[in-house]
Formats: C-alpha cells, structure tokens, sequence
C-alpha cells in the first residue's frame, strides 16, 4: 500500500458522511412537512411528484378566500369549486 491510499480512502469517507447527513436532513425535511414536491432528473428529462397534502395552503387560501373559484374539464365539467362559488351559482335540481 502506498502513502496516498489511507488518504483517498478518508477523502471518500468524508465525501460519504457528506452526501448521507444531506440524505438524512432531506429525509428530515420530507417528514416533517418541509417539502411539498420532488424533482428527479432522468435521461428523458425532468419529473415532478408532488406529495400528499402538497396543494393544503392552496386549498385553505382559495376556500377562504371571498371571491367564488372553481376548476373545470375541457367538456366544462366542474371538478371542484370553493364555498363562494357555490353560494353564487347553486346546483341546479
């Protein structure tokens, strides 16, 4: 074995340690609500996941907003509308 072996083997060490505490604090950050999407990058380019409960302030902000908002089809099928929508256009019977 030569002198720079001990070294190159604490030079990937280090980078190891590295790059498992940014993948713990990622994991932290997923579990604790601090992130709402991932990015994974693939050969065919970029995808996005969003996770579960990632549009909450969203859907908080557009029910309590005073404003009527709703999101449709393309063939006007109305697939969700907020309070204030509602009370302006009533179902019809």
């Amino acid at each position: 074995m030569t002198d720079s072996s001990p070294k190159k083997e604490q030079a990937t060490n280090a980078l190891l340690k590295a790059r498992i505490e940014e993948l713990e604090d990622t994991i932290h950050a997923i579990q604790s609500g601090g992130v709402d999407a991932l990015v994974i990058s693939t050969d065919s380019g970029d995808k996005v996941f969003t996770l579960e409960n990632a549009d909450q302030q969203y859907r908080l902000f557009v029910e309590n907003m005073s404003e009527g908002a709703f999101t449709f089809t393309e063939e006007g099928i109305i697939l969700y509308c907020n309070r204030a929508f509602s009370a302006i256009f009533p179902p019809v019977p």
